[in-house]
């Protein structure tokens, strides 16, 4: 089945959603909903919790499918990222064809790691501490689980909220992209979700998450998905 059924298929109107039962959902193709796209960066090398690497080859051309496909749909009316390189190169490759300027927004950071530069957390820890340090993240799944070696949950649970808020606030009915990292990601649905995991899943590279904005109210829509790669 070709492209263009498929996508004929995917958006059939919903007979549900008209006349008394439009308000039960959330309408988002009214002009008060901000749509915000939460995206990963893409690939990087291997590299250290505090290392700061530009996008490899793959990376870069990841970046480039995905802001070919954003640019084929609704326009973008802002793009925040991540002071980091690796979001920021992501989030150029999809300005560069949005006629839009990139806002730092320090927010989108990467979750805090406090081990000595250059080195991996098993390498600061070593092995055996390090098999403890595992056991208690695959057990508690929460930024918590640390301790004193990374940022808490509080922390990044606030930051994610607020740069989303901010950037809804900023931005009333518009499309939003906030580029950021994985970490951040899925913490800010686990935050939407009220879920005491900070783990909720793996966001992929150049993963989409999508959220729906009105008010105050908050939505969750698409989660970690590929559609650039026609992947869902």
């Amino acid at each position: 089945m070709d492209a263009a059924r498929l996508r004929e298929l995917a958006n059939v109107p919903d007979p549900r959603l008209t006349g008394a039962n439009t308000g039960i959902f959330f309408s988002t193709g009214a002009p008060e909903v901000a749509e915000v796209l939460w995206i990963r960066h893409g690939h990087i090398p291997e590299s250290g919790p505090t290392d700061d690497p530009h996008l490899t080859a793959i990376g870069l051309e990841q970046a480039e499918v995905l802001g070919e496909y954003l640019s084929g749909h609704k326009p973008l009316t802002a793009i925040y990222c991540s002071p980091f390189l690796r979001c920021r190169e992501t989030a150029a490759a999809i300005a560069s064809r949005q006629a839009l300027e990139v806002e730092i927004k320090d927010e989108l950071r990467e979750v805090e790691v406090y081990v000595p530069e250059g080195l991996t957390m098993r390498q600061h820890l070593g092995d055996e501490a390090w098999q403890a340090y595992a056991g208690r993240m695959r057990t508690l799944r929460t930024w918590d689980a640390r301790g004193a070696l990374g940022e808490s949950t509080a922390s990044v649970r606030l930051r994610s909220v607020a740069a989303l808020d901010e950037a809804v606030r900023s931005n009333p009915g518009g499309r939003i992209a906030l580029v950021s990292h994985g970490p951040v990601i899925v913490t800010y649905f686990a935050t939407l979700f009220a879920s005491p995991y900070d783990l909720l899943f793996q966001p992929r590279l150049t993963s989409v998450s999508v959220v729906w904005a009105r008010g105050e109210e908050r939505r969750p829509g698409a989660i970690n998905a590929l559609p650039h790669f026609g992947v869902p």
